[in-house]
């Protein structure tokens, strides 16, 4: 799958008292970052990289890509477009430190440790916040 157009959904970091209740990781505290892409015949793949609770979702139904994309966007503090980027997606080398920010910034061919570092490399890079109202690009 080649993708065309890539979105990265920012989330809240989690709360101190869900991850000693084991409800979220702790790396959650930092926020937690999910993908989505499609390609040329708009199928869709939707990635939640959670360590071993990692979750894909492959699609090309209208109806289930409105409904996967509104709840991610809803649920986001913030969302955004890119095109994909010269090299393509790099793999990162399967290490104890990979996290829902390095796996995602991958697929770009960045390095990034941190929600607030991946989103700042996706600014400088040109991409584009998604308008949670309206669903729609622009910066």
């Amino acid at each position: 799958m080649t993708p065309k157009e890539w979105f990265f959904f920012f989330h809240h970091p989690s709360r101190i008292g869900n991850c000693i209740r084991r409800k979220d990781s702790w790396l959650a505290i930092l926020g937690h970052v999910q993908a989505a892409c499609y390609n040329e015949d708009l199928t869709w793949m939707f990635i939640d990289p959670a360590g071993a609770r990692t979750k894909v979702w492959l699609t090309h139904h209208f109806d289930e890509v409105e409904a996967l994309l509104d709840f991610r966007i809803a649920h986001a503090r913030a969302t955004y477009w890119i095109a994909p980027m010269e090299g393509g997606i790099s793999f990162p080398a399967l290490r104890p430190h990979n996290n829902c920010v390095t796996i995602c910034a991958s697929f770009l061919g960045l390095r990034a440790y941190t929600p607030w570092g991946l989103e700042r490399m996706l600014v400088a890079h040109g991409a584009e916040k998604v308008d949670a109202e309206a669903k729609v690009r622009g910066r």
